[in-house]
C-alpha cells in the first residue's frame, strides 16, 4: 500500500468546518513560530522585527518608514505588540493541540480483526513561513521553516473493526466497479514537548540539514474519521 511520504500544510485544514472546541488548538506557521520562540526564550533580532512588522503592521510600515521620527514612535508600538503576542504562548505545555492529515488503509487482518495502516517513519507537517514581498533578502533569511513532528506517528498502524462490521463497511465504500475506497481522515490529538528537554534537542539534531525548525508533538490519540466528517473508529498501536 501508499505510504506518506510528507505531509503538507495544507492536510491541515481537512476538518475545520466541524471543529470542536475541545480539541485544542492548530499549529499554522506563525502559531509554530511563536511556540518555540517563547519555548526557548528566543530573543528576536532586528530582521527577525522587521519580517514580522511588514507581516502584521504592514500599513504601519508603508505609511511611516520613510520618516524616521514617525517610524520611530510606531516601530516600538509595532514590536511591543509582537512580544506581547509572542509571550502569550508561553503557556504552551498546558495547552491541547490538533493536526488533520489524509490516509489509506489496507486488506483486511482476519486474524488480527482490523485494518493495518501503513505509515512510514520520518514523516512531518511542514509549516514554510508566508512570503513576504517587502521583506528583504536578510529578513527572510532570518525567519525560520518550522515543521511539526510527530513522535512516534507510524506506530499507529491499525484501525480495528469487527468482521462483521468490516464486511459492511467495505460494501458501503465499494463502487459500481468494484473498487473500494480505503481512503480516510486521521484526527491526530497531542501536546507540545518541552524545548529544553533531551527528546526534543534530540530531533532536533535530525532537523539541522533540512532548513527546517521542528515543534515536536507527543500524540495522545488518533481518531478515524470518514470523508463525509463522520468518526468511524481510532488508529491504535498494533
Amino acid at each position: 500500500m501508499k505510504k506518506l511520504l510528507m505531509f503538507l500544510c495544507t492536510s491541515l485544514l481537512c476538518l475545520n468546518i466541524f471543529a470542536q472546541a475541545d480539541w485544542g488548538e492548530t499549529l499554522k506557521w506563525k502559531e509554530a513560530f511563536y511556540t518555540y520562540a517563547s519555548g526557548t526564550n528566543l530573543t528576536l533580532n532586528e530582521n527577525q522585527k522587521m519580517f514580522l512588522i511588514k507581516k502584521d503592521f504592514y500599513k504601519d510600515w508603508q505609511q511611516f518608514h520613510e520618516d524616521e521620527f514617525e517610524w520611530e514612535y510606531h516601530k516600538a508600538k509595532d514590536v511591543k505588540a509582537i512580544q506581547d503576542e509572542l509571550n502569550s504562548f508561553k503557556n504552551y505545555k498546558e495547552k491541547k493541540f490538533y493536526v488533520v492529515t489524509n490516509a489509506e488503509f489496507g486488506k483486511y487482518d482476519f486474524e488480527k480483526e482490523g485494518y493495518p495502516v501503513d505509515i512510514a517513519e520520518g514523516v512531518y507537517f511542514r509549516l514554510d513561513k508566508p512570503y513576504n514581498s517587502a521583506a528583504t533578502y536578510e529578513e527572510m533569511k532570518s525567519i525560520p521553516d518550522m515543521a511539526l513532528w510527530l513522535v512516534d506517528f507510524s506506530k499507529y498502524n491499525f484501525f480495528p473493526m469487527s468482521k462483521d462490521k468490516a464486511k459492511t463497511f467495505q460494501t458501503e465504500r465499494k463502487d459500481r466497479y468494484g473498487d473500494i475506497n480505503r481512503k480516510i481522515i486521521l484526527l491526530i490529538h497531542y501536546t507540545i514537548e518541552d524545548f529544553s528537554s533531551s527528546k526534543y534537542k534530540g530531533i532536533q539534531k535530525s532537523f539541522a540539514n533540512s532548513g527546517y525548525t521542528p515543534v515536536v508533538a507527543n500524540i495522545s490519540s488518533v481518531e478515524i474519521y470518514d470523508e463525509k466528517n463522520k468518526k468511524i473508529g481510532d488508529l491504535i498501536q498494533k
